[in-house]
């Protein structure tokens, strides 16, 4: 039985291209509290951060990841958008802040963010692999906000009101003393 070079590149060229793909890969995942057909409802004018949740639980590396949102900027925002997800956590929050304009009534607006492995390097034109996963989902507009001006000049009639029977009372409670002196 002769081997030849072309079998002997049938075997190895499959092992080694085994071997170097276990050694690239690292498994992140992200969740959400909300996801398409479970979608976030709010009132105009209210505001609500809700915290995507990164995992790296496979591999022995950390992993960096960029959030970015790709639709639904006009009420949605981010305070970074690099984090570092720690080998073997589950518990990465990216805290995305939502906030509906107080003239939205009776709407909806789609929010889609996108969550993909950045790898240092890439300079020089190297092609980088990633990884990367969306999170989608509605936010729907219902009623508003109730407003706090109410309560606020409410509290302040109250508490001027105290201040007012308690000058009052101290009052007749100086001038009792002055007249029996």
């Amino acid at each position: 039985m002769q081997i030849t070079n072309n079998k002997i590149m049938k075997i190895i060229l499959p092992i080694f291209l085994i071997v170097i793909l276990i050694s690239l890969v690292n498994a992140f995942g992200v969740s959400s509290p909300y996801w398409e057909g479970n979608p976030l409802t709010l009132a105009a004018g209210e505001t609500k951060t809700v915290n995507l949740n990164l995992q790296n639980m496979v591999g022995e590396e950390d992993v960096n990841v960029k959030v970015e949102i790709k639709e639904g900027l006009e009420i949605a925002s981010l305070k970074e958008d690099i984090y570092t997800v720690k080998s073997k956590t589950s518990d990465t929050f990216v805290p995305l802040k939502i906030k509906i304009p107080r003239e939205a009534e009776n709407t909806s607006y789609k929010l889609i963010a996108e969550v993909r492995t950045v790898t240092p390097g890439g300079e020089g034109g190297a092609v980088m692999l990633g990884t990367g996963m969306t999170v989608a989902f509605d936010v729907l507009v219902s009623g508003k906000v109730e407003s706090n001006k109410f309560i606020i000049i409410i509290g302040a009639c109250i508490i001027l009101a105290i201040i007012i029977f308690i000058i009052i009372i101290l009052r007749k409670k100086f001038g009792k003393k002055k007249k029996s002196k």
